[in-house]
């Protein structure tokens, strides 16, 4: 394939700006995806504001628990306090769970619904994107920033909304319980959130219990209302600590969803037309390339030059030419996969930037030299070819006639799970034959007008090599067809023979006429090629 080591296209995400990392707006993305679900969330902070409450009622249930231990001796009323505090207890296990279902089950909802868009995003994009991407990097955005995002919906939001309850209702019940107290507890909070923690909490107790046990011995505070204040205290200190951590999870959240949004809005190079064109039925499958110059990127040399090709209605056109001449190039352009520079190309004498790319792709089958298999079934992987617009799937019976037809029922009904056999990831279950002839089966699945097929190379053994040409011969039968040719055999079938140096056609005809002509093909012939061996590297 002639494609660059780099390129950079005009195809990117918005240039992302030197925007304040505090600032809230990327996460504020997310709000339209969280609005159909506003109910579940608004119960959830009810849960959660309850909880809270019963949080901060706990030091008082402790400090009447205490007292009516240690100063009213009354043990009915230590009874009833005890039976309350469990029974709290017990409704804010019930409100906890709940609260944390709710927001758990929603996050993953509205987080599954963006990772599907984004990776729905992806797969529409032209390989121009890609070349400027490492998978990595790509990988990153649909997982790792994506588990940011679920962990503040699931986490960080009703923590942050929690601690600062515990903040504000924690310095309020702490007032009212003993204001000269307070003054003393939040002088001492800042050391605490400044030192270092062991050494700030010791130091907030040390001054808190010196000047409360003061103030008992005083008799102007009961043990009780010590102990509760203490408890308000660290409820204070605690959520200014956690506060802060948020600050950096929130930061991190930001550029995660900046990342992830920006993604989002990467806009493809090859776009569909405002106005598709519709192409005419029967489909003919002739191809017209206009004088076509291309280039990657106005940085990098053309690849093609003024290039112009016909295939005609059922033609069988072979492309030969050395390493990096233009062929790979060519098959490209056809579906679109990348758009010319100037001149055009038309298909059934419609350009084809008139089309719906999902209408042009649809009338085009590529059998890579590389087949790519997923790590489903043999079915699932046939099948896969033949799914419509709207999501309906092939019959059983025509992906039993696609794999038949491709010659790949030989193996298929040999293995012991069939059709439903898991071909591994990327097909490393099966041999490459075995690969090809899958790949073949599902261009019969699809029925195109035009193929393009990127031929094995000789390294397939004899008897695969047979199926597979058995296969291409009867695929190529009545279809427009454009090869890749790396075989005698390909070359002495086509139709016509192309030959591409530098990106442009320097020489066509059929095999003898071009070898008599002692051209470049003729040079290719005797420099590269034997029968049974690859014309090109």
């Amino acid at each position: 394939m002639t494609t660059p080591p780099f390129a950079v296209s005009g195809q990117r995400p918005t240039p992302r700006a030197q925007q304040a990392v505090s600032s809230p707006r990327p996460l504020g993305r997310l709000l339209p995806r969280i609005r159909p679900y506003l109910g579940r969330l608004v119960l959830a902070f009810v849960c959660l504001l309850a909880s809270a409450s019963i949080a901060l009622a706990f030091p008082q249930i402790v400090r009447h628990l205490l007292d009516a231990a240690f100063i009213s001796a009354d043990a009915k009323l230590l009874n009833k306090i005890a039976l309350g505090l469990l029974i709290l207890f017990a409704i804010q296990a019930v409100l906890n769970f709940v609260q944390v279902y709710l927001l758990t089950s929603t996050s993953e909802l509205v987080i599954a619904k963006l990772r599907e868009d984004l990776f729905a995003h992806l797969v529409r994009l032209s390989p121009g994107f890609f070349t400027e991407r490492r998978t990595g990097e790509l990988t990153s955005r649909l997982s790792a920033d994506t588990t940011v995002l679920q962990t503040v919906l699931s986490y960080n939001l009703s923590e942050f909304a929690r601690q600062t309850l515990f903040l504000i209702g924690g310095i309020i019940l702490l007032t009212i319980t003993d204001a000269s107290l307070t003054a003393t507890t939040l002088a001492v909070v800042p050391l605490v959130v400044g030192a270092a923690f062991v050494f700030g909490r010791a130091l907030r107790r040390a001054s808190i219990l010196w000047q409360g046990g003061r103030q008992v011995l005083a008799g102007s505070l009961t043990a009780g209302a010590l102990v509760s204040f203490l408890l308000y205290a660290l409820y204070v200190a605690g959520a200014v600590g956690s506060l802060a951590s948020l600050f950096g999870a929130y930061q991190e959240a930001v550029g995660a969803a900046r990342r992830v949004f920006d993604m989002l809005e990467a806009e493809s190079s090859v776009k569909d037309p405002v106005k598709p064109v519709k192409l005419p039925r029967p489909l003919q499958g002739e191809i017209v390339m206009d004088d076509v110059v291309f280039q990657y990127n106005p940085a990098l040399p053309e690849v093609l030059q003024g290039l112009s090709l016909r295939i005609g209605a059922g033609e069988v056109v072979a492309l030969v030419g050395p390493s990096g001449a233009g062929k790979t190039t060519i098959a490209s352009l056809l579906p679109r996969f990348w758009d010319v520079t100037s001149g055009r190309i038309t298909f059934d004498g419609i350009d084809i930037r008139d089309l719906a790319l999902a209408e042009l792709r649809g009338a085009i089958g590529i059998v890579p030299q590389e087949p790519t298999l997923f790590s489903g079934t043999i079915r699932e992987n046939i099948a896969y070819a033949g799914i419509g617009a709207d999501g309906s799937r092939p019959s059983e019976d025509s992906v039993r006639a696609a794999a038949k037809a491709a010659h790949a029922m030989e193996f298929i009904e040999r293995l012991p799970d069939g059709f439903d056999t898991r071909v591994g990831e990327r097909g490393v279950k099966l041999s490459g034959g075995q690969r090809q002839r899958i790949a073949i089966a599902r261009v019969f699945l699809k029925n195109p007008a035009l193929v393009i097929l990127d031929e094995a190379t000789s390294s397939l053994d004899s008897e695969s090599e047979r199926l597979v040409e058995q296969a291409m011969e009867d695929l190529l039968r009545a279809r427009s067809t454009l090869i890749i040719a790396h075989r005698l055999s390909t070359v002495l079938r086509a139709d016509r023979v192309v030959v591409i140096d530098r990106g442009l056609i320097v020489e066509e005809g059929r095999h003898a006429e071009l070898l008599a002509s002692e051209g470049v093909y003729s040079r290719l012939y005797r420099g590269q090629f034997r029968p049974g061996d690859a014309l090109v590297g």
